[in-house]
């Protein structure tokens, strides 16, 4: 790349030539404080274009205090070039920003017409939850919007470009502003929501996402047969004992190719008619199965009963923090000997076992008959 010079004689350096979206990305390389900084002092062909960058990562822990933090992106956003800001990351990990600071920030971003908002602030303490104002739900340009340790009171919301929706750590203000928000964004394709909490325990009413393909959900109080139509669906639980409410909906999941389960405590018939409302699943990985009251019978008994997404469509299989227990065992066994399309089955061992156990629980599965002739047994 040609060095960055100033202007010399008058003739600029061939960088200097490029259009401005160019060189835009060519400063997203590097921190915003010297981003700006190197703009100011090159040609002056740079010399705006700092201020007028369409993307802005900002991140407090290169600043010394509070007020010099504030008073940088107070100039990045207010003294910037009247263009539309695209994209808008702020990442507050040192310092708890004022509220009347947060807010004004946010209503100056969608009065410009930002299109990708990313709000990240630290948990100085456990009850430090950062109130957004309500303008954020109804931008009709946001297309991304990630949230993390904030607070949401949403009495309407209509975010009719919303694709992409990340909430952690967030505070509903009750249960209503939860259900608003989700009933808000007919377009969205990509959910994440976990470790949430709210101050009800009753969930209102919540429509099915036509358009959700992705979703990622801590199961609480949220109806399942709102993610019917995604393709990738990944569960986790904040409590442990889960016993796979999904066998309680009656709901089909048709386009379901993609199941991630944290945590599975349930008998093997409650999975298997889980599975079974999942007919094209391809992928289905369970993070860890705890010891529930399993019988090697029931098992058996539903070998001629095999759910079709294992019989006709099941490709990879993966269960982790493997101790080598019946229960994992028999689950194991039961995928290999019923899977005819499988061509990857991925055992995780726990981290507590040791190297000879280890290999014990290796020739033991290693040993379990394979309903597929190109199914490949992985054992870390």
């Amino acid at each position: 790349m040609a060095k960055l010079a100033p202007e010399q004689g008058g003739e600029s350096d061939r960088i200097s030539s490029l259009p401005d979206p160019l060189l835009h990305h060519i400063l997203s390389f590097l921190p915003i404080k010297e981003a700006i900084a190197k703009s100011l002092i090159l040609s002056k062909r740079w010399t705006p274009l700092g201020l007028a960058m369409p993307a802005l990562h900002i991140h407090d822990t290169g600043f010394a205090t509070l007020n010099s933090f504030i008073q940088f992106v107070d100039a990045v956003l207010f003294l910037s070039h009247p263009k539309p800001i695209n994209m808008f990351r702020l990442k507050c990990q040192r310092f708890q920003v004022p509220p009347i600071r947060t807010n004004l920030w946010i209503n100056f971003l969608i009065n410009r017409k930002v299109e990708h908002l990313e709000l990240c602030f630290a948990d100085l303490n456990s009850y430090s939850h950062v109130d957004v104002p309500a303008c954020i739900f109804h931008s009709s340009t946001i297309k991304i919007l990630k949230l993390a340790q904030v607070k949401l009171n949403a009495r309407s919301v209509n975010l009719p470009s919303l694709k992409v929706l990340h909430l952690v750590k967030v505070l509903f203000s009750n249960a209503e502003s939860a259900a608003n928000i989700l009933n808000g964004c007919p377009l969205l394709e990509d959910l994440v929501l976990k470790s949430w909490s709210i101050e009800a325990f009753k969930f209102p009413w919540l429509g099915t996402f036509k358009h959700l393909v992705s979703a990622e959900v801590e199961l609480s109080w949220i109806p399942l047969a709102a993610f019917s139509n995604v393709r990738l669906l990944r569960i986790k639980e904040k409590q442990l004992g889960w016993s796979l409410s999904l066998s309680c909906v009656s709901t089909t999941f048709y386009n379901l190719n993609h199941l991630e389960l944290s945590c599975l405590s349930s008998h093997v018939n409650s999975l298997m008619r889980c599975l079974r409302k999942f007919p094209k699943l391809k992928i289905l990985v369970i993070h860890k199965l705890e010891d529930p009251v399993w019988e090697r019978s029931s098992v058996e008994s539903m070998i001629d009963d095999v759910p079709q997404c294992l019989s006709t469509h099941l490709k990879e299989f993966c269960l982790g923090e493997y101790r080598g227990s019946e229960c994992e065992f028999e689950l194991a066994t039961f995928i290999m000997k019923n899977s005819s399309a499988l061509t990857n089955i991925s055992i995780y061992s726990s981290a507590k076992e040791n190297i000879d156990s280890k290999h014990q629980m290796l020739r033991r599965l290693s040993s379990c008959p394979r309903g597929s002739l190109n199914c490949r047994l992985l054992f870390n």
